[in-house]
């Protein structure tokens, strides 16, 4: 008898490699906070979201997860959501305080999110709450590290775009003066065509700022 030894080759196809998820996801909502814990009333909103995250779009109200404790929050799921087949959870990894009190509270930290079909990524967020009428209100920015903005950032460019309205207020409040034939005119808009002012009978009129 003759014995053959048969040797069995068994090809298995690689399955995808999942990929690193992208994009971020901004929510939105109203809540109550104290010196250790954020209690929120669900449902948030998912007020925008890019790239690989944008699925959330499409079922806008979102559940969070209340903070019960500012030290022992991190490796906690601050909200899983789900539509149409699609997964997203994100599990806090740290959290830092940086500003607590009775109108403002500021946290961030890092945050691990899973979406179905791509590999579980690190990202960066920030909390901002405020209740300058004793409603609380918050925001939540999710967003790889490189995009994500630092609370000072956003605290900075806050700053700056009030500061840039209050100088175009003063400057639309700010009288004109004309030089009409070497002497110094008020220019303003007559309130009706009766009183129209002597200087537009003739002359050259350079404005110039009050």
């Amino acid at each position: 008898m003759r014995t053959i030894a048969l040797t069995l080759v068994v090809a298995l196809a690689p399955s995808a490699w999942a990929t690193s998820i992208t994009g971020h996801v901004a929510v939105a909502g109203i809540d109550t906070y104290n010196a250790t814990s954020v209690t929120f009333e669900n449902p948030a909103l998912v007020l925008a979201a890019t790239d690989d995250l944008s699925v959330m779009l499409g079922n806008r109200m979102i559940t969070l997860n209340n903070i019960a404790d500012f030290a022992t929050e991190p490796s906690k799921t601050f909200f899983t959501w789900t539509n149409t087949g699609v997964t997203v959870d994100m599990v806090i990894q740290s959290l830092t305080v940086q500003t607590n009190n009775a109108q403002f509270l500021t946290l961030f930290g890092t945050a691990m999110i899973s979406e179905t079909g791509f590999d579980p990524t690190l990202f960066d967020y920030t909390f901002s709450a405020n209740r300058p009428d004793g409603i609380s209100s918050f925001t939540v920015n999710v967003a790889p590290p490189s995009i994500v903005s630092e609370p000072a950032t956003l605290f900075s460019l806050a700053t700056g775009f009030l500061f840039i309205w209050g100088i175009v207020r003063i400057h639309k409040r700010k009288p004109t003066r004309g030089v009409i034939d070497g002497r110094i005119h008020q220019l303003s808009e007559p309130d009706t065509a009766a009183t129209k002012p002597a200087w537009q009978a003739g002359g050259t009129i350079s404005q110039q700022a009050w």
